[in-house]
């Protein structure tokens, strides 16, 4: 298997006028390619069960206020690339598709809904 993962995270509370100085994160955005992977799956005809696991290279792009005295100074933005372990399980109906994957922070769960082509 091949492919690639796309999310996208934004906090849209305000800016807390209250804060002094900081590099508060509000929005992320995460990609990763899989170049290889391995993907087992059952052979159902209408209904197919899979799991997956690959290795690949990840960008990670973090948007933050940047706070100094008080004062808003607007955006920074910087880019991280690193490699990457992706796996999930899901089900597939026909050529749509819904998996659960970990969001690789350990937070918590992405639910991913795509279309298989």
């Amino acid at each position: 298997m091949r492919g690639f993962s796309y999310r996208y995270t934004n906090d849209n509370a305000e800016f807390d006028s209250n804060v002094k100085n900081s590099n508060l994160n509000y929005r992320q955005q995460f990609l990763s390619i899989i170049p290889i992977g391995l993907n087992i799956h059952s052979c159902g005809n209408l209904i197919t069960t899979y799991i997956y696991a690959g290795i690949g290279l990840g960008l990670l792009v973090n948007t933050n206020y940047h706070v100094v005295e008080y004062e808003n100074m607007g955006s920074e933005t910087s880019g991280l690339v690193f490699p990457t372990l992706n796996v999930g399980a899901g089900l597939e109906i026909k050529s749509i598709s819904a998996e659960i994957t970990p969001t690789g922070n350990g937070s918590g769960f992405f639910v991913n809904l795509g279309y298989s082509f």
